[in-house]
């Protein structure tokens, strides 16, 4: 008869496996949070769109203005719906004129259009009115009192409108449906001085700053 021999015990790890419910509120934190990021980045990535549409119609005006100072010659941007600008140079000192064959096409980005939130604060609803009260606040492309789509700098550095009169314009950007986004350039036709503005919602009034 063989002895009996004594029974092993292993030594039992301390560590365990998650529960179900463990591994479900840690799923749920990460979703939780990947929202949150994507959230934050969507917003930071339309706001980025805003600026860039902005900071692009600022660039052309002050290169339109600088071409036609240095050489002398009347520059005409035009601002064509949803996102298009076109920068040539007349022929001759007469607005009237065809544009010679030049042209040079910019485009703001495709989320964002020339077009006026339904925020926009205006003239004929309450203050404040538009960027330094320049145009009727309800047309997103503003240029003088013709409301053309078109400025023309002057070899002085002013800026006129279609009808030769000066321009004090005003461009509107926006995404549809996001108040935040929208931004406004302004012009004013005697200087010729450009001024880029965002629209911010103070204690539940929007106002340009």
């Amino acid at each position: 008869m063989n002895p009996i021999e004594p029974k092993v015990e292993l030594p039992r790890s301390s560590e365990r496996g998650f529960s179900i419910v463990e591994l479900v509120v840690v799923i749920g934190m990460i979703l939780v949070l990947s929202a949150v990021a994507i959230i934050n980045i969507s917003d930071s990535l339309k706001a980025a769109a805003a600026d860039s549409a902005a900071q692009l119609i600022v660039q052309e005006m002050r290169l339109a203005r600088q071409y036609a100072i240095s050489e002398r010659q009347i520059y005409r941007l035009t601002f064509t719906g949803p996102n298009s600008i076109l920068l040539n140079r007349m022929q001759s000192d007469s607005i009237t004129l065809n544009p010679s064959n030049n042209d040079s096409a910019s485009y703001i980005p495709t989320t964002v259009a020339f077009q006026c939130d339904s925020n926009i604060p205006t003239s004929q609803t309450s203050a404040p009115t538009t960027p330094n009260a320049i145009g009727q606040g309800a047309i997103a492309i503003d240029i003088g009192q013709s409301d053309g789509n078109q400025i023309f700098f002057q070899p002085d550095g002013s800026a006129r409108d279609a009808l030769g009169r000066l321009a004090n314009g005003v461009v509107y950007t926006s995404i549809s449906g996001q108040s935040a986004s929208a931004r406004a350039v302004t012009v004013f036709g005697s200087t010729g001085s450009i001024k880029s503005w965002k629209l911010f919602n103070m204690n539940g009034t929007w106002t340009w700053q």
